[in-house]
């Protein structure tokens, strides 16, 4: 009766230690948990993480391919904001690019070609070198942009099919695009001082080729605002936030302000001269697809807000303490078409960046806004 009693308490031991270390290896992996069965999407997204002690030491990248949340299948770089895959520095080596060319801020992969920004910051001469990099063709297009100070920062940049847009901040405290014709090299160049759009200045603008203005959100004490300031009048309107919005899409005849939670996504709508078009307003819940309660609430306000939309697609992340979701809502239907929870390992891991790549040829879409 001992022996048997023995043997029954072994086996239990020999379970809960199983478990044990079955939970400590869990807790240690990317989990990946899909609310949709089915999508009919174009697109795909992939997160890059980092290990941040002091400095950034590690960087991990996962892919969600269909239903599957791959290891390490690239290795990312941390660039001047967010990330870029390592092969691509190797890749532009074949062109005559090397260190001569200074530091790689950006990079993109869109249809038209592999678009790298560099600084050289370890000349006398001041100036900025956009390659454009056609695969296809076996083809390299390098631009050459005078800066007027070295103080001078490009702080994003983005492409469509015939220009390249650098936002710009100066050391006379202007924002400025440069617009950048694919074809021949020929600047436009815009700018507009910082205290022309308001009190305190958030780190995001948009330009609108259509109409050829920028789009800041500004804070006015506790009231959260949008400037739209046209280079073509030199006016400015500013558009007071009832309502919260974190990003700015362009629609067909106006703009949407996206806010995302984890109870619902919104696009509030509005007319090409900001005034609001609540019939257009598209709302779609969260809480009938996943339990809201499962993740805490925004880990800190330095959380990726991005929208991006692709053929009537719009994609964005929600990021939680413990978890992020990945949403992509059809805006004609109103429906949501995929939803993808990922949770990471506990520890020092934290999004750094989040992409969205065609299934098919890798290249990210065009943005809607510049």
């Amino acid at each position: 009766m001992l022996r048997k009693a023995r043997i029954i308490w072994s086996i239990i031991l020999i379970i809960l230690t199983s478990i044990f270390i079955f939970w400590i290896i869990w807790q240690k992996t990317f989990h990946l948990k899909v609310f949709t069965k089915k999508n009919e999407i174009n697109y795909e997204p992939g997160f890059m993480y980092v290990v941040n002690s002091g400095i950034y030491e590690k960087t991990f990248f996962r892919k969600i391919k269909g239903k599957i949340l791959t290891g390490r299948n690239d290795k990312y770089v941390i660039g001047y904001r967010g990330g870029y895959p390592k092969k691509a520095e190797k890749e532009i080596k074949n062109y005559g690019v090397d260190e001569a060319y200074g530091q790689l801020l950006f990079y993109h992969q869109y249809s038209c070609g592999k678009i790298y920004v560099y600084d050289n910051w370890r000349e006398k001469a001041l100036f900025w070198t956009v390659v454009m990099i056609d695969e296809q063709n076996k083809e390299d297009t390098k631009f050459v942009i005078e800066k007027e100070h070295n103080f001078d920062s490009i702080t994003d940049f983005y492409a469509d099919e015939k220009y390249i847009y650098l936002h710009i901040y100066n050391f006379k405290k202007e924002i400025e695009i440069i617009r950048v014709e694919i074809e021949n090299g020929e600047l436009k160049k815009y700018d507009v001082l910082e205290k022309d759009l308001g009190l305190v200045i958030g780190p995001v603008n948009w330009f609108d080729p259509r109409t050829e203005q920028l789009m800041v959100f500004t804070h006015n004490g506790s009231q959260k605002e949008i400037q739209a300031y046209s280079f073509q009048t030199g006016e400015k309107k500013t558009i007071v936030l009832e309502k919260p919005a974190s990003w700015v899409l362009a629609s067909e005849d106006g703009y949407l302000l996206v806010n995302a939670n984890f109870g619902r996504i919104i696009f509030y709508a509005y007319d090409m001269d900001w005034n609001p078009a609540p019939e257009k307003d598209i709302e779609i819940p969260l809480v009938n697809i996943a339990d809201i309660r499962r993740l805490k609430p925004l880990a800190s306000w330095q959380s990726d807000k991005s929208v991006q939309l692709a053929d009537g697609i719009a994609y964005g992340c929600i990021e939680g303490e413990k978890a992020l979701w990945y949403y992509a809502v059809d805006l004609e239907a109103q429906k949501v078409v995929a939803l993808w929870e990922v949770r990471h390992p506990k520890g020092d891991l934290k999004l750094q960046d989040h992409f969205l790549f065609h299934k098919e040829t890798g290249c990210e879409p065009y943005p809607t806004l510049f």
